[in-house]
């Protein structure tokens, strides 16, 4: 056998031991392991607030991004390439979750890309606000069930922010890092009006206002606690989308 032979022998015989050793941990995996989560935000305020819910609940596999894009396609591409790019070095994320806002969601097209990509440790899940993650942070303070629309100049994502200036937060802005991490210091509340918003905009058959972030808060909370299996349960993602 010549020397060239012995080095491709050799290179086939490490790629056969790491691809062994990545079957392992797979296989090791079980409902009750720590998930390794990304949470991809549309914008920088989601980015702020989820880091200081990570610092306050202490979660060590958590890691939050802000996305390259703003829509809705751009941000699940972004985050099956991150999947795609993970899983060939064995370190998949258990769950990647996309946080974005519907006020600007014309058609079901991420969800048509969500589907073509068949991922085997990954779940990529759309987070949803409506109109826009303003709503969540209103849910610190209230259970707000007041449709929000555009007025004159003003988007209809722009009124929401206004609704925070003017009731709760006057010098709130998306980048005010001081006083999003402060919302996130009631999380719990906002969570709980949340979760009873997304029951009683079911019973009336709106999503203007809504948002499923309380579930993936949910999630982080389970894993902070240890305290039961670690799986992101849908509950009202098919009545919003039936409304996109």
């Amino acid at each position: 056998m010549g020397s060239d032979d012995i080095e491709k022998k050799r290179k086939l015989e490490c790629q056969k031991l790491r691809e062994s050793r990545k079957q392992s941990k797979r296989a090791s995996r079980n409902f009750n392991e720590i998930p390794r989560i990304l949470i991809l935000t549309e914008g920088l305020s989601e980015k702020i607030y989820f880091e200081k819910i990570k610092n306050i609940l202490g979660l060590q596999t958590l890691e939050v991004e802000k996305s390259a894009y703003t829509d809705s396609v751009g941000i699940i591409k972004e985050a099956i390439s991150i999947s795609k790019a993970e899983e060939k070095i064995g370190n998949e994320f258990n769950y990647i979750f996309c946080i974005f806002d519907l006020d600007t969601v014309k058609n079901k097209e991420y969800l048509e890309v969500i589907s073509r990509y068949k991922p085997k440790y990954t779940r990529i899940i759309p987070i949803y606000s409506f109109p826009c993650i303003e709503i969540w942070f209103i849910l610190h303070y209230e259970v707000c069930t007041k449709p929000f629309d555009s007025t004159g100049k003003k988007s209809i994502g722009d009124t929401a922010k206004d609704y925070i200036r003017n009731n709760f937060e006057p010098d709130y802005n998306e980048t005010n890092k001081e006083i999003i991490e402060i919302f996130a210091t009631s999380y719990k509340q906002a969570a709980h009006n949340s979760s009873k918003l997304a029951q009683s905009q079911q019973a009336v058959e709106s999503n203007n206002p809504i948002t499923t972030i309380h579930q993936l808060i949910y999630l982080l909370e389970r894993i902070h606690k240890r305290s039961s299996k670690y799986i992101f349960e849908k509950s009202i993602e098919e009545f919003i989308e039936s409304k996109i």
